[in-house]
This record gives C-alpha cells, structure tokens and sequence, in this order.
C-alpha cells in the first residue's frame, strides 16, 4: 500500500507545470536548437554563438545578413488548434533597423505568408507584425505592437500564438515587462486578441537572434526561454523582468499541491493527525 502511495505522489509532483513544454537554463548551449543560420551576404565568417549572463549571445558581424537558431531540437512539431506561449528576456547591443530579432517562420509548402508573426527594430523601436496571406484580401502587414527600447537593455515578453491556417482562425496575443498590451487593431473590436492565419506551409518554428541590419554588428542575447501550452502554468509575473519567473510554479499551485500531499500522508498514515511521523 504504501509503494503504491509513493508512486502516486511521485507522479502528483512530476505534472506540476506538465505543460510546459521547454524551459532555458543557465546551462543552455546552441545544441539545443535545430540549426544556427548564418548570413551569406559577403560573409568571411564571425558569427558566434556563446552563453553570456545566464543566457545565449549571438554575434552578428557587419558584413553578415543573419545569425538565428531554429527550433528546439525535443520539442514536438507546432499543432494546428493548439495554443503556445513564449516568454523570454532580450537584450541588444544595437537598435539599428532590422529585419527581425524573432521569427514565426514557415516551412515547406505552399508558401504564402512565409514568416506569420515577426518582431523587429525600425529606427530604435520594437515592433511586433503578423504578416497576413496577401492572398487573403486582408491586410498584409499588420502592426501590432511599438515601443522604443535602448540598448544593452535587458527587456521581457511574452508572446501567445493560437496556431491556425484559417484567415482568422489563429490569433497573437502579447505582454511586455509582464503586463500585457493592448493592441493596435486596426479597427478590430478586440485590444488584445489579434485573429489572423498563424499557420503556413506544413511546418512552423520559432527563431531566435539577428535578422537583417546589414553593416552593423549587432549581438542579439536572450536568455529565461519558456515555452509552454497554458497562460497559469507560465506564471508570467506583472513587472520587470518577468520572463525570469515564468514556468515556475506559482503561489496558487504551490498551496494546492501542498494540500494535496498533507491529505494524502494523513489518508495513508504515514503521518498522524499531530504531524507525527508513523514509524
């Protein structure tokens, strides 16, 4: 009897958070991803990969269009009608134009949105875009979300992806510094649920690092990567820094879980009702 308690209450706490699905650590290495691409425009070579202050730095030189990694290799494949959440820390050395500093990107085929959801720097400022089918007769390039940022800057967000290949059956929602925002909508009824078609190809994956702003070296860092199915198990915390606490269990599932283990080591005896311990 008292085997078959062990068990279950080994399995109880195994599925706190069971439903993230990744979680960066200290520890994180380039390995962890699908593949590091790296610009070919006039490129010598120089594009790096390192951990640096807990995270990964990824160094674009100048004369490189791109330094990105791909996908987490033990991950499963991103699923029509399910929704991800995406919370990480990032920080630039420049804030020079660029093409993106994440990617949703498309692959296989038919290709016709090719990169769904991108964030990008224009001129200083961060912009959050989801590019529509051009074939949908909807808006092509829908700005969601600005805000200037500085440099060698830590920041935090979180990005909320409802994968679908229907016109306006996915949707994007986005928090930054822990608070989520509203959204420009252009003319939707919804602050910050923005419909649109997430889904292209027959694959989608998540890229992180440096797009773009060719001519400029730029190192593009993150670090607290979380990667999980429900907004309660990301536990993404209002304030700065937010990305640091996600995926951690929060104060509600700790009581929970705490209740659960006392109940059941009074039920089995293991423990009496004076919190003694029965031999």
């Amino acid at each position: 009897m008292k085997t078959f308690f062990y068990i279950y209450l080994f399995t109880l706490i195994m599925t706190v958070n069971a439903n993230i699905l990744y979680r960066q650590t200290s520890e994180t290495t380039s390995s962890d991803f699908k593949n590091f691409n790296k610009g070919k425009k006039n490129r010598v070579g120089g594009e790096t990969i390192q951990q640096v202050n807990g995270g990964l730095q990824i160094h674009k030189p100048a004369n490189s269009e791109r330094a990105e990694v791909r996908g987490l290799k033990k991950l499963p494949t991103f699923q029509k009608g399910k929704k991800y959440y995406f919370s990480w820390d990032f920080m630039l050395s420049s804030t020079a134009t660029n093409n993106a500093i994440f990617q949703w990107k498309a692959y296989g085929s038919p290709i016709t949105q090719n990169f769904p959801i991108v964030i990008k720097l224009v001129g200083g400022v961060l912009n959050v875009i989801q590019f529509q089918d051009p074939n949908s007769g909807k808006r092509r390039e829908n700005f969601l979300f600005k805000k200037r940022i500085d440099a060698n800057q830590w920041y935090s967000h979180m990005l909320a992806i409802y994968v679908s290949d229907e016109n306006e059956g996915g949707t994007v929602e986005y928090w930054f510094d822990g608070f989520q925002q509203d959204l420009i909508t252009h003319g939707k009824d919804s602050k910050k649920v923005w419909p649109c078609r997430t889904f292209d190809g027959n694959l989608v994956d998540p890229k992180f690092g440096i797009y773009g702003a060719y001519g400029v070296d730029v190192d593009s860092s993150f670090r607290n990567l979380v990667i999980g199915e429900t907004l309660e198990d990301m536990n993404y915390d209002k304030g700065p820094s937010s990305a640091a606490a996600a995926g951690k269990t929060g104060p509600a599932t700790t009581l929970f879980l705490t209740m659960t283990v006392l109940t059941l080591l009074l039920i089995s005896g293991v423990v009496d009702i004076r919190g003694a311990t029965i031999g």
